[in-house]
Parts: structure tokens; C-alpha cells; sequence
């Protein structure tokens, strides 16, 4: 018996800079794999991450302004894309603050479509407005809400008291990753690596340079490396240099292939304030390199098996992260144990495994 075959909009703000995007690109392709038919919709004209399907990019019809009859010309745009392709299931990746927006979109454009509302972050305020009667009932009535971790899930469902959600393992395209990591470099191999934007404070990069520089490494002459861009980058360089460490703490910048870093590095590291399900781990450790993490709301405990394949901290320690950079630095052999385990230990993220769940998900709605 064949599978049914369905119209798949996925909607978010853009497909670069940040996982969530990352994923949205591979989710557009774990649907086309499956055999539906994809459409990919963004709201800004910010497009650098691979994706499968149809781009629809309302970013192009947005002006500088963003008047009220801007955002009205867009919106009737998006409409109108809907209803002429008979759209089935719309995945919504945007963030959702506001209520009274949410119950307009709800009602009049959403209203003959089966939504699945994404949450990609513990932080549940991103993505509900405020905990009462109204949101409950608004979120109440969507086809799903769909999180990357069993925390997320589990949270909506005690603050929210919502019983149509669901949980589904952020995908991982090993093959494309190992094609990319080995992609030609002349990265050092003595670093260590984070990631992630500098355009909010949630990865307290402030915080790792300053434990970094009273850490061993320094000493050793082992970088620190920090892939990302934004606001807080001038304030990141600035820390570095009053520790008098700049010249060991590089700045790289955004990088559309980002996996060369990861491969290189001796282990990467995330000290967050809160995550999802990090893309950053999981990337890391389908390079095969270790990772170190805070046991941040939500993923890391998820993901970070102690001593297999990588090291677990404490939520917001950062003198064990200190220890934890000094003790995996100098142990080599557990160093390359948790290596030699990294890929393996997150293969139930794999495309294909990711889609059989997604395709159970899809299914139920029939």
C-alpha cells in the first residue's frame, strides 16, 4: 500500500545563520525524500543554507519601510500561494509572541490547513504568548506542536496543559557532513571550538573566553575558536583583549561550511543559557569530535553521554567548566574514546530515521 503524498509548506523567518534554519533546509529534503511535495517559505530575503523543494521568498516583496500596506501585500501574497497549491500541512518555524497576531493567522489564513506549530527552544516564550485561558485554547486546536527534545515536550505539556504535541529527534545528514569536513583547510589542529549567534547573549561567549583565559590552555598554546557573527561580537573581542589573550582566541566569523572546524578541533564546547536540541553538539559529534557541555533547559543531557562522548557539566558552572578544559585537554585516551563513539552515538538522528517518525506524524492525520 503506498504511501499518501502531500503538499508540505514550511514556513520561517529565513535559511541562514542559526540552527533552527539549518534544519528547516534538511527538513525540506527529509520530505521530499519521503515522495510529498515541498514548498519552502521564507519571510526575509536570507537564503545560504541548502534546501529541497520550491522557494517561495516574500522576502523580496518586502520593502524598507515595512508599512502596514507592505506587510498586507505579503500576507495577501502568502494567501494566495496557499489556497493555489491546496497546501496540506504548514510548519510553522516562527517565533510567536503575540497573541492577538497569532489568533489573526489562526483564523484567517491557517483556518483550512493543518498547522504543526515548531518549537526549537526551551525558552517557551519565543514561541507562546502569555500562559492563559486564551493561549491554550488558541495552540489547543492546531493539528501539532512539534519540539527537537523530550523537555521541550514535556514542559509544554505541564505549563501549557496542551495534549497535541509531539517529539522529534533534530536531523543530522551525515553523509553531507563528511563530504564538507573533508573539504581542504589549513585549520591548526591544537583548538578548541564554540558556535553559535553573537547576536543575543544565550551562549555567554563573554563568559567561556573569560573561563578559557584562567584555564591551562592558554599556557599550552591551544585557541580558542568561535564561529558566529552579531551584535555582541565588538563586546566578545574586547573581553579577549583585556585578558590579554586575543591572539589565542580567533574570531572566525559565519562560516556556510562550518565542519572543517568541527572536525579539527580537539573538542567543542557549549555553555548556554538555554538550547533546544543544539545543532552544535550534534554536528560536533558527527564530525567525531567530543563535546563539552552545560546541562542548559533543554538537549544536552539528551544528547552528551558522560565519558562516551563527551563530558556533562552542571547548568551555568563554569569553574567546572574550567576543570572540564583542563582535564579533557590533558586525557588523551578518554579524549579518543569518546572521538571513536561520537558518530555512533547519535545515529538515531539520521535522515532516514528522522523521516520514519515524521511520515507517523503525517500519517495520523488521516
Amino acid at each position: 500500500m503506498s504511501q499518501p503524498r502531500y503538499k508540505i509548506a514550511i514556513l520561517i523567518e529565513a535559511l541562514s545563520n542559526g540552527g533552527a534554519e539549518r534544519s528547516a533546509g534538511l527538513l525540506s529534503k527529509i520530505m521530499e525524500d519521503l515522495g510529498h511535495e515541498v514548498y519552502v517559505v521564507t519571510i526575509t530575503d536570507a537564503v545560504a543554507y541548502p534546501f529541497s523543494g520550491e522557494l517561495v521568498n516574500l522576502g523580496l516583496l518586502k520593502n524598507k519601510q515595512n508599512d502596514v500596506f507592505n506587510k498586507l501585500k505579503r500576507f495577501t501574497h502568502f494567501k494566495g500561494f496557499l489556497e493555489q497549491k491546496e497546501v496540506d500541512f504548514l510548519l510553522d518555524f516562527r517565533l510567536r509572541k503575540n497573541y492577538f497576531k497569532e489568533w489573526l493567522l489562526a483564523n484567517f489564513l491557517y483556518k483550512d490547513l493543518k498547522v504543526i506549530y515548531m518549537v526549537r527552544s526551551s525558552h517557551l516564550n519565543y514561541y507562546f504568548p502569555k500562559n492563559d485561558v486564551r493561549t491554550r485554547k488558541l495552540f489547543s486546536q492546531a493539528f501539532n506542536i512539534n519540539c527537537v527534545s523530550h523537555g521541550i515536550k514535556e514542559n509544554i505539556e505541564t505549563y501549557y496543559k496542551l495534549n497535541n504535541v509531539s517529539f522529534i529527534k533534530n536531523p543530522v545528514a551525515f553523509d553531507e557532513i563528511e563530504l564538507l569536513a573533508n573539504e581542504e583547510s589549513n585549520l591548526e589542529q591544537n583548538y578548541i571550538l564554540a558556535a553559535g549567534r553573537m547576536s543575543l547573549d544565550i551562549k555567554q561567549f563573554d563568559k567561556l573566553i573569560a573561563t578559557y583565559a584562567a584555564s591551562d590552555l592558554p599556557q599550552k598554546g591551544i585557541a580558542l575558536k568561535l564561529l558566529g557573527e552579531g551584535k555582541y561580537l565588538a563586546e566578545y573581542q574586547k573581553r579577549a583583549a583585556e585578558l590579554q589573550i586575543a591572539e589565542l582566541v580567533h574570531f572566525e566569523g559565519f562560516k556556510q561550511n562550518p565542519f572543517p572546524y568541527f572536525k579539527n578541533a580537539l573538542f567543542t564546547v557549549l555553555c548556554s543559557k538555554f538550547e533546544g536540541s543544539p545543532r552544535v553538539l550534534l554536528e560536533s559529534l558527527a564530525c567525531g569530535t567530543p563535546v563539552v557541555a552545560m546541562d542548559c533547559p533543554t538537549g544536552p543531557a539528551e544528547i552528551v553521554q558522560q565519558h562516551k562522548n563527551g563530558i556533562l557539566l552542571p547548568e551555568n558552572d563554569f569553574a567546572a567548566l574550567k576543570n572540564a578544559l583542563n582535564f579533557f585537554t590533558e586525557n588523551y585516551e578518554l579524549r579518543t574514546r569518546c572521538a571513536r563513539y561520537a558518530k555512533a552515538s547519535i545515529q538515531d538522528h539520521g535522515l532516514q530515521e528522522v523521516g520514519k517518525a515524521w511520515e507517523k506524524l503525517l500519517n495520523s492525520a488521516s
